[in-house]
């Protein structure tokens, strides 16, 4: 594929996300048709999007038997590829879409439906988000072994949700380093800027098949300011100015080059629910942004460096072509 130069968003979910809303939180759902609406107005080009959550996951007696998935993302990832390339052909050459997974469930079906899906429709890439699964990053070196396994033969980078908060023990930094430092030949982007760890900076500098991702700065950023427990205490936290999110981008871009690729997790630039960690405490989040705020940041940048981190590294990423 031939691409020519153009913004391209890393990092967005489009479809439903049941369990937000039965919960009445927010964000809950996105169709394409938005995304590419979204788009156009604020001049992206292209966009990396996948699923939200999956119905597989929810309590029994949340949906009838007809909306479950027989396995985790079995229904989702039909969906949003049917979206982009059958309901929205005409804005489907905007969509690099990937598919989710869950490490931990069902693995082989999962795979078995994946190899299915690349039988009918252009696949990407993967996507996990085990925090809100309650599924472990590190089974991707055991029992989900089988996932990565497909990305090789198919060649498909994968994105990992990360986390630092000490009540999330599903998707830490350090696991998901430890996957990416033992899978050399895949390669991998943290997501939500690495949380601004500066070991996971460091790590990551050292590994050729890792990116990080901006995913939702502006929220991220507001959490270092506010000393969040879901970032680094400031000793531990890059060392950059937060109350300023077009400064820390570009300095974090400066000092990490050809590693950072740009993204607004949309619609998860916004995030307002309440959240339970391993530990049964409850947080109530009210975080919010918007897809304008996330462009405008980008757009504060140096042109060249706007190229660098939405078009270049991006690229890399998604088809190992520097």
């Amino acid at each position: 594929m031939k691409l020519a130069p153009c913004v391209i968003d890393s990092h967005v979910h489009v479809g439903l996300d049941y369990a937000n809303y039965l919960e009445n939180s927010h964000p809950y759902a996105m169709s394409f048709d938005d995304l590419a609406e979204r788009m156009e107005r604020h001049g992206v080009g292209r966009a990396v999007v996948f699923p939200f959550g999956s119905s597989y996951h929810l309590p029994a007696g949340e949906a009838p038997a007809a909306m479950r998935s027989r396995y985790p993302y079995e229904k989702e990832n039909r969906l949003l590829l049917r979206e982009i390339y059958e309901i929205y052909p005409e804005q489907g050459e905007r969509a690099f879409p990937f598919a989710m997974f869950d490490p931990s469930v069902r693995v082989e079906e999962q795979v078995a439906g994946l190899e299915a899906l690349c039988g009918q429709y252009r696949l990407y890439g993967l996507k996990t988000c085990s925090t809100y699964l309650r599924a472990y990053l590190k089974d991707l070196r055991g029992k989900g072994k089988a996932i990565l396994d497909f990305a090789a033969r198919r060649q498909l980078p994968v994105i990992l949700h990360v986390s630092y908060d000490q009540g999330d023990p599903w998707a830490p930094l350090a696991d998901a380093l430890e996957v990416v430092e033992t899978h050399p030949g895949l390669r991998f982007c943290l997501a939500h800027t690495a949380r601004f760890s500066t070991a996971a900076f460091e790590r990551a500098r050292k590994l050729p098949n890792c990116f990080i991702d901006f995913s939702a700065f502006k929220i991220h950023c507001d959490l270092a300011v506010a000393n969040s427990r879901t970032v680094p205490p400031p000793a531990e936290r890059l060392d950059v100015d937060y109350s300023a999110p077009q400064t820390a981008m570009r300095q974090i871009a400066n000092a990490f080059p050809g590693k950072m690729l740009w993204g607004t997790d949309a619609p998860y630039y916004s995030f307002i629910k309440k959240f339970t960690d391993v530990h049964g405490v409850a947080t109530d989040v009210a975080l919010r942004s918007s897809y304008g705020a996330e462009c405008a940041i980008l757009n504060a940048l140096p042109r060249d460096l706007i190229h660098h981190i939405a078009f270049d590294n991006t690229v890399n990423f998604l088809f190992n072509r520097p």
